[in-house]
């Protein structure tokens, strides 16, 4: 039996999977299976709901892939899954694509950095990367891979990118996060900025060095990241405990504002291949200069998420299109959206969002929900 739970405070959650345990009679070798989106994620579950009963014994924490893959081996046996696009194996097939040069147009990014970046040991770690991000795509973004297959979908814009030193580490701890986006503005990372945010000299000087090298960055072009960022140097810099919580506080803080307030300036430019490059980084040099002068951070942060959708709007406006969808986690925050929803309607545009289902991941546990229930009826 599956049971679907939905909430954006991950321990609301943890407290309805831990009531639901408990009132469930299972026999002893029986394990209970909790659903989760990263391995991290599962140990969290675990450590969690051994401190609400006292132990967590035989309790399965897979995530989403490998539950569908189980289910699959089990109702269906004669059919086998090609082991082939599983994440390790990915990751050599991949490797061996580079280093013979398949598939790889000799004009094209791929092709410079693979000229530029001899070193077969990179190769591999860049193989590996991407099986990750092919894994990932494959468990959170299954239809735009089919889409794109089919020449159905293409990307029209994105943000510009940054570095998260650490890569997961910084999702919990939203001062790596801004570290990362100082050093896309090109501030010191010794500097004033980046030394208000409370890390040990030690530690900044590490982190710092994984920015200036690459080494062991992810990186990333999410607009939630952006609003980690500028939480932590606006002064919330202890860490996170839930995702969203960094981004909640300052959506708080930007609603504290009773005054009047206009957007920072932001930029949109489309790169040679057509690509809609979304320009943050004005803005953010504009409210660091605001922090600095000691104006108010509810004004600031409130203005930060005027400049935000008003980066949207202008990447819209460069689109043929009548119909805009807003979806994604960041649009939990209701005052980017209310305000992103504004912009595109004086545009004339027809907007619509998430209503029945959460606007952010958890609407696509519902589809995985949905396929595993029709592969069971199947079954």
């Amino acid at each position: 039996m599956l049971h679907l739970h939905f909430g954006n405070r991950l321990e609301d959650l943890l407290d309805a999977a831990a009531d639901w345990l408990a009132a469930q009679p299972r026999e002893v070798f029986t394990p209970a299976t909790v659903v989760v989106p990263s391995a991290a994620m599962g140990h969290w579950v675990t450590l969690g709901l051994a401190r609400r009963h006292g132990i967590a014994a035989l309790i399965q924490t897979p995530l989403p892939g490998s539950l569908l893959g189980s289910l699959h081996q089990r109702l269906m046996p004669d059919q086998r899954l090609d082991p082939g696009f599983e994440r390790g194996a990915l990751g050599f097939r991949i490797f061996g694509q580079l280093a013979s040069g398949a598939g790889v147009a000799s004009q094209s990014p791929l092709a410079d950095y693979l000229r530029a970046t001899p070193d077969p040991l990179a190769h591999f770690h860049f193989a590996r990367r991407l099986a990750a991000c092919y894994d990932q795509a494959l468990i959170y973004r299954p239809d735009q891979l089919l889409a794109w297959e089919a020449g159905r979908a293409w990307r029209l814009g994105t943000l510009i990118p940054f570095h998260l030193p650490g890569g997961d580490a910084a999702m919990g701890d939203p001062r790596r996060t801004a570290l990362g986006v100082l050093a896309a503005l090109g501030e010191p990372l010794d500097g004033a900025w980046a030394s208000r945010l409370g890390f040990e000299v030690q530690t900044l000087r590490v982190l710092g060095r994984m920015l200036e090298t690459g080494t062991a960055c992810v990186t990333t072009t999410s607009a939630g990241r952006l609003f980690d960022a500028m939480a932590a140097l606006l002064g919330r810099t202890h860490p996170v405990t839930y995702e969203g919580e960094a981004a909640m506080a300052l959506e708080t803080l930007a609603r504290s504002w009773q005054g009047s307030a206009a957007p920072y300036a932001t930029s949109c430019v489309a790169d040679g291949a057509g690509l809609i490059r979304m320009d943050w980084r004005m803005a953010l040099r504009a409210a660091l200069s605001d922090h600095q002068a000691e104006k108010s951070t509810a004004a600031i942060a409130a203005r930060w998420h005027l400049s935000l959708a008003a980066l949207i709007a202008q990447a819209v406006a460069r689109l043929d299109t009548e119909t805009v969808v807003l979806t994604g986690g960041c649009f939990q925050n209701t005052l980017l959206l209310g305000h992103t929803v504004r912009l595109l309607r004086g545009q004339g545009r027809r907007v619509f969002w998430p209503q029945r289902l959460p606007v952010n991941d958890g609407a696509l546990a519902a589809g995985q929900a949905a396929l595993a229930a029709g592969v069971w009826e199947e079954g």
